[in-house]
């Protein structure tokens, strides 16, 4: 999903609305608040797998991620632009400054 795509949709919603996440397989009736939004400042990774069985799009910081020889042949790869939201601020803030350390 793009910026573009959840503000359209975000329109059309009651602005006092809460933000919550449901992971999935979780129990549909209980969701956290999200209180924390990254933007981190380098892009980073997108890999979009499509094959038979499963079409998913994972986002990593490390552009340098040793991948093995049959993921590639099925993965795209390119740079993107990313907004993290997050149910645990502490832990956001620890994961963005460790993963920026990572070059």
């Amino acid at each position: 999903m793009t910026v573009f795509e959840l503000i359209e949709i975000l329109s059309e919603v009651d602005p006092k609305s809460r933000v919550t996440f449901l992971a999935g397989g979780l129990n549909t009736q209980v969701a956290e608040e999200i209180v924390a939004v990254a933007t981190p400042e380098r892009l980073w990774m997108k890999h979009s797998k499509s094959d038979k069985k499963v079409e998913a799009d994972t986002h990593h910081a490390d552009k340098h991620a040793v991948r093995s020889d049959a993921t590639r042949a099925s993965t795209e790869s390119e740079a993107a632009s990313i907004v993290i939201l997050s149910t645990d601020e502490e832990f956001l803030c620890k994961a963005i400054v460790r993963r920026l350390k990572l070059d």
